[in-house]
């Protein structure tokens, strides 16, 4: 299981940790700057094939993994461009290229279709 270090918004109304609850009514909200970013750690080291996503006004995303126990070097393991559809919920897979365990994925979130974006589901595979 994930578990969510940091994100770069926070509002206490829609915390980063609610993208791991499995309840798509429960989001995480950005500020409207871009880039924004969700950090996460694995629970053990692992080489996660894809990473699921149901979010909103969400357009260009890039995943990157880093190995060992300390946050350094991350490497590009992903990255996806999400057509706009209006505001609704956009579901996507992004398959991961990740060839060493790695302990933490950060996902970076690098335009929008609108000024915010919202993430309502993180899962990793």
């Amino acid at each position: 299981m994930a578990k969510v270090l940091m994100s770069t918004s926070y509002d206490p109304n829609f915390p980063p940790e609610n993208v791991l609850t499995n309840n798509t009514k429960e989001f995480w909200m950005s500020t409207g700057l871009f880039p924004q970013e969700i950090l996460l750690s694995l629970s053990s080291p692992s080489t996660p094939r894809n990473l699921r996503l149901a979010c909103s006004n969400v357009r260009h995303v890039v995943i990157e993994g880093c190995e060992g126990n300390h946050l350094g070097n991350f490497t590009k393991v992903g990255e996806t461009e999400i057509g706009s559809n209006g505001g609704d919920i956009q579901k996507e897979t992004v398959d991961l290229n990740v060839s060493r365990p790695v302990n933490f994925l950060k996902i970076v979130f690098l335009s929008g279709w609108d000024e915010f974006i919202s993430v309502h589901l993180v899962k990793v595979d």
